[in-house]
């Protein structure tokens, strides 16, 4: 889940160079990728953080791509889409455990 969350964290990265972004849009992709990628990495090391960062900037990509701040329809899909990825797969380890510990298979 770890290098699935690094992924996006690099398309975050790279999507403004695929279509026009405005000024927020693009800032915010680079920024998000950066945190991402690096939370991403951080959480391989075995740091609960890097998932918690994930699950906050997942959030965050979902939020900011709904403000109504004359965004293009294809980047809202964009970040709502990778926000909630990120959300789910930065969240699925700790939904894994907490299944386990109340005993359903």
């Amino acid at each position: 889940m770890r290098a699935a969350n690094a992924v996006i964290g690099l398309w975050m990265l790279v999507s403004p160079f695929f279509w026009l972004h405005t000024r927020f849009q693009r800032l915010n992709a680079w920024v998000v990728g950066i945190v991402v990628v690096s939370a991403a990495l951080a959480a391989g090391r075995g740091h609960r953080l890097g998932r918690t960062v994930n699950a906050l900037l997942g959030a965050w990509l979902i939020i900011s791509g709904l403000l109504p701040l004359g965004q293009r329809p294809s980047i809202v899909w964009n970040q709502v889409v990778c926000g909630f990825f990120l959300v789910l797969f930065a969240t699925a380890d700790s939904l894994r455990a907490l299944r386990a510990q109340s005993g359903h298979p």
